[in-house]
Parts: C-alpha cells; sequence; structure tokens
C-alpha cells in the first residue's frame, strides 16, 4: 500500500509505503535466507525546502530485523541503521547464535565522510570502528580506529578453518593518507590462544601482548616498533635512529618447543637497515649445545628472494624428527650461501662432521666417528661420508636431489662391517651396495656383500624361556616415555602401514664358509650363497648357506648332521633346517631342527613311525617307553626339558669361546677310549683340526678350498702315517 502526497511543480512529497513479502529473494546467498517466509516492508520518506529525509525503513522476516532512518541532504547528513539476526547460522553454517549490527555515519558540506559509531556483535564478539574520509581529495586523507574484543575465540574454529582457543582484544589505530603517507599503531592482548599449529601454540600460551607502530613515507613501509612478549618466547625490533634501521633481539625460553629433544634457549642478535628495495640484515644467534649462526647480505622486502651467506655450527639432531626413530647425535659445521628465490635450490655451501654418531634401533645398529662433507649445489646435496660400524668401516658418497621425492645415487661400501644381534648373531660384511632412486620410496637397493666369519648363537631359552612377549597395552603413557616407545618401533603409529612405497632389492651375499650356527647342542658350519630379490615388504631369496660339517648334542648322546642349511627372508632372524639321524635296533630315528634362530623347534621322527616319546626313548635307552625303569623315566623328563630349551652350549661352547677356535670336541674313539678334537681356521680357505686321544696320540688335518667345489685333504699322525686327498663335490 502506498500513501501520502506529491507536488508536481516543486517535487515536494511525504509518502509511505506499507509490503507484505513472502521469501523475497535478492540473488544473493547469504541474504536470501534471512529474507525467507512471511516478511514486512515499511518505507517512508519526505523531501521539503530543507532537504530530504528517511523517517522510517523497517524490513522483518522471521530470520532478519532491519531499521534506518536519517537525513538524507546532499551537502550535510547522516544515517542511522541497527539490524538483528537471531540465528547467524542463515548466514553462514559455521556460525552459531544471534547478531547485532548499530552503526551510524554522516557527511559534511566540504565532502567528507564520518564514521561516528560501528558496532558489531556475534557469537560474543565485538568489533567497534569510528573514523572519517575524504573521498574528495585524491590523496584520500582518512583516519579512524578500529577495535576487536573476542572473550571466545573457540566459536569461530568453524569460520577459520581451524582449533581455535583463547580470549583476544585489540586495537588499531591510524592517520594520514589512503594512497599517501599514514601512520599507524596496534595493541593486541590475548589469553591462552591457539590456532591449531602445535608449533605456534606452545609459543603462544599463557598471557601474549603485541605493541607495533609502523608508517608508509614516500610509498615505503617502515616499521617504528614491534613488541611480542609471551611467556616462552620475546621479540623486540625497533628504530632507534628515525632512520629505518631496525634493531633486532629475540629470545626464545626453551627450542624444544619447536625441535622435539633439543632443550635450551635460543638468543638472536643485530640489526635489519632498508637499502633500496631490500633488507640488508646483519645477524647473530647462539643456541643449545653450542648452536651458533651468523647470518649477513640482502633480504628482499617481500622475501621473495635473497643474497645472504649463513656460516656457524649446528647440531645433527635437528634432523632427528624427519628421521625417527633413527637418531643423530654430533654437531655440523656449515659454510653456506643463499642467492636468489627463497628455497634449498639457492643453497650453496658446504657442511662438514666429525665424531657424529648415528643410531638406528630398529636394526639394532650404530654407526659413530661419522666424519666427512655435505656440498650443496643447484638443489642436490653431494655427500662424502664415513663412519665405523663395530670395528669396520662404511663409507657414503653420491649425489641427493633436494627436492620432489629426493631422488639419490648413492654408493655405499662396506669394509669389515660388523653386525650383530648379541643374542642371535655376529657377523662382518665387505662389499658395494648402490642405492638408485627416490629416497622416499621406490628406490632400488643393489650390489655384493661378502660374509666373513660369521656366528649365529641358537638361545638356549628363547625369549627367557617362556617364549615371546605378548602383545602389550600401554595405559596412560606420558608423553615422553610414548615417543621412545615410538622410535624404538614398540608401539604403532596412526597410518602406520600405509607408508611410502617399498624399496626393490637385488643383492648378493656371499659366505662360502666360516657361518657357524651353535646352541641347542647343534655346533655346525655352513658356507654359500645367497640372493636377495623382491622388495624390502616382501623379500625374496633364493639360494642358501649349506652344511660343510657338523655335529648335534642331544639327550647325552652326540649326532654326526646329515643335512642342514640357512636361509633369510624379510627378517634379520635366520631361518635354521638340521637334520641328523641313528639307528636303534630295527628302529631308524630322525632329529629335526627347524625353526627361526631365535626360537626353534626339534622335532623327532622314526621308520616305522613311532610317536615321539617313543622315539626319544629310543635315542636315549635303545628300548621302548614300555620297558623303562623309575630312574629312566626321569631321566627321560629331564632329556624333554632340556629340548624345551633349558640348557645352553655347555663347558665345552665355554671353552671354545673362551680360546677363540672355530671347532673343540671330545668324542669317543671306536676302542671305548676318548679324544679331544680342535679346530681353527688359518685363512679364509685353510681349516686344521688337530685331534688328540687319551694315550697322547695326535693328528693333524688340513683342508684347502682350493675352489667353490674342489677340496685338498691332508692328515699326519703320530706314527708317521700321513695321506692326501683331492675332493670334488657338487650339489644337482
Amino acid at each position: 500500500i502506498l500513501s501520502g502526497r506529491y507536488r508536481l511543480l516543486d517535487g515536494i512529497f511525504d509518502l509511505s509505503l506499507d509490503a507484505e513479502t513472502t521469501d523475497l529473494k535478492t540473488g544473493t546467498p547469504r541474504l536470501d535466507p534471512l529474507l525467507a517466509g512471511a516478511g514486512q516492508v515499511r518505507l517512508a520518506a519526505a523531501r521539503g525546502p530543507e532537504g530530504t529525509s528517511l523517517k522510517q525503513l523497517h524490513v522483518e522476516t522471521p530470520g532478519l530485523r532491519f531499521d534506518g532512518q536519517g537525513d538524507l541532504s546532499s551537502a550535510a547528513g547522516g544515517l542511522t541503521l541497527t539490524g538483528q539476526v537471531p540465528d547467524l547460522a542463515l548466514v553462514d553454517p559455521k556460525l552459531t547464535g544471534p547478531g547485532r549490527l548499530d552503526t551510524a555515519f554522516g557527511w559534511e558540506a566540504g565532502g567528507r565522510l564520518r564514521l561516528d559509531r560501528f558496532k558489531a556483535t556475534a557469537a560474543g564478539a565485538e568489533i567497534a570502528a569510528e573514523g572519517a574520509l575524504t573521498p574528495g581529495d585524491p590523496a584520500l586523507p582518512a583516519e579512524g580506529k578500529v577495535t576487536l574484543s573476542a572473550p571466545k575465540l573457540s566459536v569461530f574454529s568453524g569460520l577459520a578453518g581451524r582449533p581455535l582457543a583463547g580470549k583476544l582484544d585489540a586495537t588499531l589505530s591510524g592517520q594520514g593518507a589512503v594512497k599517501g603517507d599514514f601512520d599507524a599503531t596496534l595493541s593486541a592482548e590475548g589469553q591462552g590462544l591457539a590456532i591449531g599449529i602445535a608449533q605456534i601454540d606452545r609459543l603462544i600460551g599463557g598471557k601474549t601482548t603485541i605493541a607495533a607502530a609502523g608508517a608508509r613515507k614516500a610509498g615505503e613501509l617502515t616499521v617504528g616498533r614491534l613488541d611480542i612478549e609471551t611467556p616462552r618466547l620475546t621479540v623486540k625490533a625497533e628504530d632507534s635512529a628515525g632512520d629505518g634501521t631496525l634493531d633486532l633481539t629475540a629470545s626464545l625460553s626453551d627450542l624444544a618447543l619447536l625441535v622435539e629433544g633439543f632443550p635450551g634457549p635460543v638468543a638472536l642478535k643485530g640489526q635489519a637497515r632498508p637499502e633500496g628495495a631490500d633488507w640488508r640484515l646483519t645477524l647473530n644467534a647462539t643456541g643449545p649445545s653450542g648452536t651458533t649462526a651468523a647470518i649477513g647480505g640482502r633480504l628482499a622486502r617481500d622475501a621473495s628472494s635473497a643474497d645472504l651467506s649463513l656460516k656457524g655450527r649446528a647440531p645433527l639432531s635437528l634432523a632427528n624428527p624427519f628421521i625417527a626413530p633413527r637418531s643423530l647425535d654430533g654437531m655440523a659445521a656449515y659454510d653456506l650461501t643463499l642467492k636468489g628465490p627463497l628455497g634449498l635450490s639457492a643453497l650453496s655451501g658446504r657442511a662438514t662432521t666429525s665424531g657424529a654418531r648415528l643410531s638406528a634401533p630398529t636394526l639394532g645398529a650404530a654407526l659413530t666417528d661419522i666424519g666427512g662433507r655435505v656440498d650443496l649445489s643447484g638443489g642436490r646435496a653431494r655427500l662424502d661420508l664415513t663412519g665405523r660400524l663395530g670395528g669396520g668401516q662404511v663409507a657414503v658418497s653420491g649425489p641427493i636431489a633436494l627436492s620432489g621425492a629426493f631422488p639419490a645415487e648413492l654408493a655405499i661400501r662396506l669394509t669389515r662391517a660388523r653386525l650383530q644381534d648379541p643374542t642371535l648373531y655376529e657377523t662382518s660384511v665387505d662389499g658395494s651396495v648402490t642405492v638408485t632412486g627416490p629416497l622416499t620410496g621406490g628406490a632400488r637397493i643393489a650390489g655384493q656383500l661378502d660374509v666373513g666369519r660369521t656366528e649365529i648363537t641358537v638361545p638356549s631359552t628363547g625369549l627367557g624361556g617362556g617364549g615371546e612377549l605378548p602383545e602389550i597395552d600401554h595405559l596412560g603413557t606420558p608423553a615422553a616415555v610414548q615417543a621412545t616407545l615410538r622410535r624404538a618401533g614398540l608401539v604403532a603409529t596412526e597410518g602406520e602401514g600405509g607408508g611410502g612405497r617399498p624399496y626393490p632389492l637385488d643383492l648378493t651375499v656371499n659366505a662360502p664358509s666360516q657361518v657357524f650356527v651353535r646352541g641347542r647342542g647343534i655346533d655346525a658350519e655352513l658356507g654359500g650363497r645367497l640372493r636377495l630379490g623382491g622388495s624390502t615388504a616382501d623379500v625374496v631369496a633364493s639360494g642358501q648357506f649349506e652344511l660343510i660339517r657338523g655335529r648335534l648334542d642331544i639327550l647325552a648322546q652326540r649326532f654326526t648332521l646329515d643335512e642342514g642349511r640357512v636361509t633369510l627372508s624379510g627378517s634379520f632372524d635366520p631361518r635354521l633346517y638340521f637334520v641328523a639321524a641313528t639307528q636303534s635296533g630295527d628302529v631308524t630315528a630322525r632329529i629335526v631342527v627347524e625353526g627361526p634362530a631365535s626360537a626353534p623347534e626339534i622335532k623327532f621322527s622314526s621308520s616305522p613311525e613311532l610317536p615321539q616319546e617313543e622315539v626319544i626313548s629310543r635315542i636315549l635307552f635303545g628300548r621302548g617307553l614300555d620297558t623303562l625303569s623309575p630312574l629312566q623315566a626321569a631321566e627321560l623328563a629331564s632329556a624333554v626339558a632340556t629340548l624345551m630349551g633349558k640348557g645352553g652350549q655347555g663347558i665345552l661352547g665355554a671353552l671354545r669361546g673362551a680360546t677363540g677356535l672355530d671347532d673343540l670336541d671330545v668324542n669317543s674313539t671306536e676302542e671305548g677310549g676318548t679324544e679331544l678334537s680342535a679346530g681353527k681356521y688359518l685363512s679364509d680357505k685353510v681349516y686344521s683340526q688337530v685331534t688328540v686321544n687319551q694315550k697322547g696320540q695326535s693328528e693333524i688335518n688340513l683342508n684347502l678350498d682350493v675352489s667353490p667345489y674342489v677340496t685338498l685333504k691332508g692328515h699326519a699322525g703320530a706314527e708317521g702315517d700321513t695321506g692326501i686327498g683331492i675332493f670334488y663335490e657338487r650339489d644337482y
């Protein structure tokens, strides 16, 4: 309904409009939901000799109430506008609760616009502003102040797209010209702030204050003062001379807040002097464990490029968060240049280290006395490093690209490198290995390894005699303990198992002899050749280590091994397979030791087929179970306990280890006497064995491996008898 009066000659009017609306639409996605449903619009305006006035503007729907009134005179006037939204979710589903707007602005005869009042509240936060702007002046002179009060930032987490927390009060004020010079100041105070970035949240917790003053003069931005203070971080920058040169100081109470496992304070001091479109930097920093940094040169004001020198020392443990569960210990000295757009491709120079240590807990190995250099150029790092592994040496050389998947062409040389698991094996390795391809996954590992003297120990009781430890659930584990368990590979991390691509393998392992397996009654020597293919996720092994000589001491008896081999698959726990046979009356008994070296199983079979207890009785007493005396039954029970892993290597094993012999044994002669034999490798291909009987008579045997298939054997006895023979042996 439109009503009122209008004079055609002078244009004076006084009109009012009343209208009802239903689902009014403007094509604005954020406004149309507020206008949905049944609504009312009321408008009243008048024009007279004094000018035009908006007597009333009223819009009301279920989602909005909006009112306005004011003087619309062209020379000077003003408007007051207010609005209410009962539920801000209609505007944005990431917001909740009511919202209010209260604003008043006007204009003056000279063309100056005033913001007399602006106050907006939403979800408990309030923004207020006031100021002025002269749009008729090309420089756009302006002044103003904006204040923010947000007692609960968490309600804006959805709008920000990240978890927020804490409260914040801030004031920004300034004056000058939008297209000319201006001055501005900022003051802010927060409590318990968090923005969902762990490294930053650790720094801004508690009380945070910010005070800053800046300006734009002759088109250049300058900082007059900047103070940031939190319980853990302090940053100060000040132009004390008034020439734009900033005196900088900063301190961090504990670097471990940013770099896990690297505690200690950090301090920085220096200057930043404006020089054309750049900053001329002179900075010096110190950190924990002797960390130093000297930075000098030019940095573009927009940080798009640099020409900087960086010199100092840094702990290698800074890399630990990126290589966990492996860890580095030691210091590196660096002399680098950063020239060009910021990034690793602009970095060149050299870093050197000595006496460093790399620990790999999941492999049970540590590389010590690491020394050498890393040269950086053109986005690539060229390594030339050596270290000690056990009593031997490992050398690594070759380039790594510092982008993408970090493709590399590394050559690794091992010289008498010692690998061991104190409870399972000990060996030395020579050879060369190459790593070619992306280090994040898919790099090909190839080469040949020559294995020297190797001792594989079969534990007498497995894991403490109680079998493997069951899965352990850690409840209420402190963060530091949880991190240690994670680095040691003892707990699974979220998403584990979906990591990078596995690494293809093409490795050849040569061990023609001197692979000794001892324990659980086994004393054997093996040799052979093994090829490892497939990938690190599914190792495919072809070839094996075959029996050269050996025996099995079990159930108080000795058996010569007829068959034996050791194989490897996807684990560093070798798999054993040994067979010995004996005749007991009309029964042929077979003893099989089979399974991983850490927990092999001993099985018994016979021909004709008998129960295992019956086979053990036949081997031990030469008779069946039904004929055993009570004492023999007790001995049988003791023997079974021995088979369960309650024994050890015995006195002979201890003597052999103490004397450094490769073999030590006590046997019975055909005449019922006793003889002692001792064996030792004089070189990689020459094996010597000395046998002495109870009468003091001795015999010396020598074996010379001419080739993998030809062996020259000779012996000399105490009575002057000698012999020599050539043996050819090959498996088909």
